[in-house]
């Protein structure tokens, strides 16, 4: 917000009310007292449910507010949208990235957005990578990360797709990562549509060690789901193991030149 008008509207108000209420003294266990990080965050926890019913909690943080200011500088605009589905908590678990080299993401995603409208067309993504837009193989590399289906590839779904691809991210992570991209309703378990769904989005497939073609989407489905109604985080942790065609429908062929890009 410009600051002058801040302090506009600041004058303009007679006086300023706040309810403050107490809580009861919040006392770690003997877990809490052996996890900072837990204690912090189960006295987070107590304070958001002493709040007024429609609040949210989020892990929005200062951290956060630096990755804004990059937005704005890189957008030149007062409230871009870039990063408001993404905390830096979730990229720097994801890829372990400090700050800077988050804000050096924001940049080369500002670059490949040609119209500056926060997300990137298949179009404007075919001209940053200089790629032929007819090729299969672009085409895969597009719906990789273009996971929302909608034509265009948003902030998050650009990080997502570096996790997927990094070789200095290990597999825990990037199952995470997985787990969250194939549950799209995010209700913490995965069905077997949705697992139909997101192989069906990846136009190109292949098999391990063989040549590429098509992989019948509902044959895996089944496999993976073996005649259960959904996956857990730990179910799909194992299916992945045995399946691992779900991690690489995810990951584009060939992507040396997408990966040296970034």
């Amino acid at each position: 917000m410009n600051i002058l008008w801040s302090v506009y509207r600041m004058l303009c108000q007679v006086y300023n009310c706040m309810v403050v209420t107490y809580l009861p003294v919040y006392y770690p266990n003997e877990a809490e007292k052996a996890d900072p990080q837990l204690f912090a965050d189960n006295v987070r926890q107590k304070m958001w449910e002493a709040m007024q019913p429609g609040t949210e909690m989020t892990m929005y943080s200062y951290e956060d507010a630096r990755l804004l200011a990059a937005a704005q500088e890189a957008y030149k605009t007062i409230n871009p949208e870039i990063t408001k589905d993404i905390t830096y908590s979730e990229v720097h678990k994801w890829l372990n990235l400090s700050v800077e080299d988050t804000k050096k993401l924001i940049s080369v995603f500002r670059e490949a957005d040609l119209d500056g409208d926060g997300f990137v067309s298949k179009d404007e993504f075919t001209k940053w990578l200089d790629l032929d837009p007819d090729s299969p193989t672009t085409e895969s590399y597009f719906n990789l990360m273009d996971t929302e289906e909608t034509g265009l590839i948003c902030f998050r779904s650009f990080v997502q797709s570096l996790v997927l691809n990094s070789t200095s991210v290990g597999m825990e992570e990037k199952v995470q990562v997985l787990f969250w991209m194939y549950d799209t309703n995010q209700s913490g378990d995965i069905s077997r549509q949705e697992i139909v769904n997101i192989m069906d989005a990846s136009r190109l497939r292949r098999a391990p060690g063989g040549p590429e073609h098509k992989i019948d989407s509902g044959t895996v489905a089944d496999a993976v789901m073996a005649g259960r109604d959904s996956l857990t985080f730990d179910e799909f942790d194992k299916a992945v193991e045995e399946h691992p065609e779900l991690l690489e429908c995810m990951t584009p062929v060939h992507s040396d030149k997408f990966v040296r890009a970034i």
